[in-house]
């Protein structure tokens, strides 16, 4: 299988899938862990750094609010497509750089790489499944 024939894909449907970045940065950024989960299809699934699955949105919150409440606490998250690859005009799979800013710990910042197979629905683009990895530097 190929992927969908990128200059195919309008510079729009791009922008959409990069705007769906700002909002799952913005309500995390806020707390706002029901418009967190919100960006994911119902029936999503996420696998988290520790190599946890989460099945659906309701779970995904559920862990997101215990994590919120403990060592995610004020967290600040930044995302930036490092590649987004349309799979259909409707669908695509997007690489993204993730900074995890932890407040009050000086300069620690956990950088890790997620995946997301994203889809246009009627709400919009969401999320069908996300998988991050941790970045560690490599000891010499």
């Amino acid at each position: 299988m190929e992927l969908a024939n990128q200059d195919s894909i309008s510079d729009y449907a791009e922008r959409s899938v990069e705007e769906l970045l700002l909002e799952i940065q913005a309500a995390w950024n806020r707390g706002d862990l029901h418009a967190y989960a919100a960006l994911y299809a119902r029936n999503a699934g996420y696998v988290s750094r520790a190599g946890m699955l989460l099945n659906g949105r309701a779970e995904i919150e559920q862990h997101h609010d215990i994590a919120f409440a403990g060592t995610l606490r004020n967290t600040r998250l930044s995302l930036k497509a490092r590649r987004i690859s349309f799979l259909t005009p409707m669908v695509a799979l997007v690489h993204a750089d993730v900074e995890l800013n932890h407040p009050g710990s000086g300069t620690h910042t956990t950088r890790a790489i997620t995946s997301f197979v994203v889809a246009r629905v009627d709400e919009g683009w969401r999320i069908c499944s996300a998988h991050t990895t941790e970045v560690t530097t490599p000891k010499a």
